[in-house]
C-alpha cells in the first residue's frame, strides 16, 4: 500500500506500517544469529508487526506452548 501523495519523484515514503494493521499476524521469529534476528525484528517492526523471538527450535516450541 502506498501512502497518499507518494509516488515516483515526490520524495514521500510509503507507509509500510499499514500492512500490520490491514493484515494482523502473530509472528514468532526463529533465528540463531543475533545480527540476523535484530535485522529481521526491525524489518517486521517497520511493517507494523510486533514479533516474539526465539534462538532455536526448542525455544520456539516452548514459546508456542506458553502462548496457548
Amino acid at each position: 500500500m502506498v501512502a497518499q501523495g507518494a509516488g515516483p519523484g515526490t520524495g514521500a515514503q510509503p507507509s509500510a506500517r499499514v500492512l500490520g494493521e490491514e493484515c494482523p499476524l502473530d509472528v514468532l521469529l526463529v533465528e540463531d544469529n543475533p545480527i540476523n534476528q535484530k535485522l529481521a525484528l526491525r524489518f517486521l517492526d517497520r511493517l507494523g508487526y510486533r514479533a516474539g523471538a526465539a534462538n532455536n527450535g526448542v525455544e520456539a516450541i516452548k514459546a508456542l506452548m506458553t502462548r496457548r
